[in-house]
C-alpha cells in the first residue's frame, strides 16, 4: 500500500511538472511574440454568433487589421469552418467583417473548412502553399500563440505570432491558459518534429483539439 501512494504521488508530481512546463512555453509566447513582415496574415476562427463574430474573435480580427493597415502583409486568410450552432462559417464571418471595415475582396482568403486549431493550420498551410506563400503572421488571443505557432511550423509555414488581447473576464483568462497547458502536452504526444508535408490530425483527445461548446479560444 505505502508503494502504491509513493508511486501515485511521484506521477502525480511528474505530471504538474509537465504541466508548469508546458505552462511556461504558452506563457512566454503570449507576451514575446512578435509580428514579421509576411506575405499574408492569417487569422485563427473561434467563436461565431449567428453571423457576427463573438468578442473573442472580434479581438483577433482588431489586430489583424491593425497589422494590414501597417503593411504587414497583403492578404488576410481567414480560417474556420462552420458550427452546428453558428448560421455560417467563422472564415465567412470574418471576411464580411473584414470587407466592411474596408479590406478589398482580392486581399481576403478564405479557408472555410477546418473544426479544430490543427485543422486551420494544416488546411491554411496547403492553401498557401498553393499560391506560392510560405510566410505568415498568425493571429490569435494570447493563450493560444504557442500552439498556433507549433502547428503553423509543423506544416512547412514561416510563421511569426500576433498576439490578440484575452477576455476582460478574469477567470475565462485563467481557464484559457490552463487549457491550453493541457492542450499543448496532448499535441506533443503526436507531432515532434516539423514537416512541410500535412500530417494526418491526430486523435481528438483531451484538450488538443478545440471544442465548439467549451470557451472560445
Amino acid at each position: 500500500m505505502k508503494t502504491y501512494k509513493k508511486i501515485t504521488g511521484l506521477v502525480s508530481v511528474a505530471a504538474l511538472l509537465l504541466l508548469l512546463g508546458s505552462e511556461v512555453l504558452v506563457l512566454k509566447d503570449a507576451f514575446t511574440a512578435a509580428p514579421a513582415p509576411s506575405q499574408a496574415i492569417l487569422i485563427l476562427g473561434t467563436r461565431v454568433y449567428g453571423q457576427q463574430p463573438g468578442p473573442m474573435l472580434q479581438l483577433r480580427l482588431e489586430k489583424a487589421l491593425a497589422l494590414y493597415r501597417q503593411g504587414f502583409a497583403p492578404y488576410l486568410l481567414v480560417s474556420g469552418g462552420q458550427g452546428a450552432d453558428e448560421d455560417i462559417s467563422e472564415a465567412a464571418a470574418m471576411r464580411n467583417y473584414l470587407m466592411a471595415r474596408g479590406v478589398p475582396a482580392a486581399a481576403i482568403l478564405l479557408e472555410d473548412a477546418s473544426t479544430s486549431t490543427y485543422e486551420n493550420l494544416r488546411n491554411s498551410a496547403s492553401l498557401l502553399r498553393e499560391k506560392d506563400l510560405k510566410q505568415v503572421v498568425v493571429v490569435t488571443n494570447r493563450s493560444h500563440v504557442f500552439r498556433s505557432l507549433y502547428l503553423a511550423r509543423l506544416h512547412g509555414l514561416n510563421a511569426s505570432g500576433a498576439a490578440a488581447p484575452m477576455s476582460d473576464r478574469l477567470g475565462a483568462t485563467v481557464y484559457q491558459f490552463a487549457r491550453e497547458s493541457a492542450a499543448v502536452l496532448s499535441l506533443m504526444r503526436y507531432e515532434r518534429s516539423p514537416s512541410p508535408t500535412p500530417s494526418p490530425t491526430p486523435p481528438a483527445t483531451g484538450a488538443l483539439l478545440q471544442s465548439k461548446s467549451a470557451l472560445p479560444l
